[in-house]
């Protein structure tokens, strides 16, 4: 297993996990803040949700496929080995397993995003938990597991999202409540 990587394996593992992390966070940006309504077409906040996921989920496909390669040497055994060892350190608990839970986070990301992008909408019923699930993988990848200026920095963009969910949730309010006859 190498342990210094040459500037293309850099580019390859950590530049692509990083754009793949930050095309997240602004597409959950605009998820926050474009109206949308299920099943309809999307408005251009919308489209820039869908196209941002489908640019992070093949982001994320590289740095896997490029940290199998250059890291582990095609070696799956190291990669549970040094999953369980990561989570480990963080949580106490060796959970090797962790390696499916982020392959699986890589497809549905990207089988969604690839959806989403074809329909040119949101799939009505699926958005939700597909968000919710990637939102819980992205922070603990982010903020728990990481430490330093990826944490502050991830930290930052959570709370940006969040604040973009209760923007949203003001407008929504504001909104229907000047649009009621009564003003009620």
């Amino acid at each position: 297993m190498p342990t210094t990587l040459t500037v293309a394996e850099f580019l390859l593992v950590r530049v692509s996990v990083w754009l793949a992390m930050v095309t997240w966070f602004v597409g959950a940006w605009f998820r926050a803040t474009s109206c949308s309504i299920p099943n309809q077409r999307a408005t251009p906040g919308e489209r820039a949700y869908h196209w941002l996921w489908l640019w992070s989920g093949l982001a994320t496909w590289v740095h896997v496929l490029a940290s199998y390669g250059f890291v582990h040497g095609w070696d799956h055994q190291a990669v549970l080995r040094q999953t369980a060892e990561e989570s480990f350190q963080v949580t106490g608990l060796r959970a090797d397993w962790g390696v499916y839970v982020n392959i699986l986070y890589a497809t549905l990301l990207s089988v969604y995003s690839v959806v989403m992008v074809g329909l040119g909408r949101r799939v009505r019923g699926v958005d939700g938990w597909v968000y919710a699930f990637t939102a819980f993988i992205v922070f603990n990848a982010t903020v728990v597991f990481k430490g330093g200026w990826l944490r502050l920095l991830a930290g930052l963009a959570s709370l940006v999202v969040v604040g973009g969910h209760g923007l949203a949730w003001w407008r929504s309010a504001t909104s229907s409540t000047a649009a009621s006859p009564r003003g009620e």
